[in-house]
């Protein structure tokens, strides 16, 4: 569902680092948050220095949380208030310090429930941290792989094998990428997005590697890449490899999330998409720029 954009019951006031910051919409802490998202310039020098094996913990470490992460936020969709109770139970100490993040969540945390959505959209934005990090950690990963002499342990395949393990450099790097003449970009993890789309019209979309078509002609549906129908809901409709989704894809199409995508229909032209997954939702870029 959207995120909200009315004013709250009174300003979220907070105090991060003995500096006080005050939120009076969803927007404002959703455009604050935004910078917070990408990480700093000197964790790249960091990454470099740390071994693969340390690489790799990382990795599995950062998807631990971002596991759990997801599962507050999926929870969030039908019930709003389980942010505020289930952040609380969080150990606080797995949250990054970069960009004062572990604070924020500290204070975030002090406020009561009427602030739920506000912790939701920390979550989002902490969650497009995560995915942000993860990037790097395999941009590092393969970098110095590549460098390694082979036939030392880090570069063997059992050393390879381990990073695949762990499902976050599973698939392509879409964004910013041209596949058959479309740009495609990555939507925001958790964010919902409205783009148009008239009927009778038809947009590529790829859920993780896997292109699809959504397609608005006598309802909605979604085709696969081997041609295969999925009829979507009048109104809403969830997508991923679970059973309980109201499209459920192929086992087979394991980089695509359990619970990967919701698509809603507001009106005849338009589609909201939140992408709830591990390995992205790409659709082409000129639909973001018209919505």
């Amino acid at each position: 569902m959207p995120l909200a954009r009315t004013r709250s019951t009174a300003p979220l006031t907070l105090s991060v680092d003995n500096l006080t910051v005050q939120f009076t919409t969803i927007d404002d802490i959703k455009f604050a948050l935004d910078g917070k998202t990408h990480l700093p310039v000197s964790k790249y020098d960091d990454l470099r220095a740390l071994s693969l094996e340390a690489l790799r913990q990382q990795a599995v470490d950062i998807r631990k949380v971002e596991g759990r992460l997801l599962q507050i936020l999926e929870f969030s969709f039908s019930e709003p208030l389980a942010v505020d109770y289930q952040l609380r139970e969080m150990d606080v100490r797995v949250f990054s310090e970069d960009h004062s993040w572990r604070a924020l969540i500290e204070a975030l945390n002090d406020q009561g429930s009427e602030y739920a959505e506000f912790k939701r959209v920390a979550l989002v934005k902490y969650l497009q941290y995560l995915a942000n990090r993860q990037e790097l950690i395999k941009r590092v990963y393969w970098n110095k792989s590549r460098k390694t002499q082979a036939g030392v342990n880090e570069d063997s395949d059992e050393a390879i094998q381990g990073v695949i393990d762990t499902s976050i450099f599973d698939g392509n790097e879409l964004s910013d990428q041209i596949k058959n003449d479309i740009v495609f970009e990555r939507l925001p993890r958790g964010e919902s997005k409205d783009v148009r789309l008239l009927p009778g019209q038809e947009m590529a979309i790829r859920l993780s590697v896997h292109q699809f078509r959504l397609v608005r002609a006598d309802g909605a549906y979604l085709i696969d890449e081997h041609g295969r129908e999925y009829p979507l809901k009048p109104r809403r409709s969830t997508v991923g490899r679970s059973s309980d989704n109201d499209v459920v894809l192929d086992a087979a199409y394991r980089a695509i999330s359990r619970k990967h995508l919701i698509l809603e229909f507001p009106s005849k032209d338009r589609v909201i998409l939140t992408d709830r997954s591990s390995h992205g939702t790409f659709v082409p870029l000129k639909y973001l720029a018209e919505g």
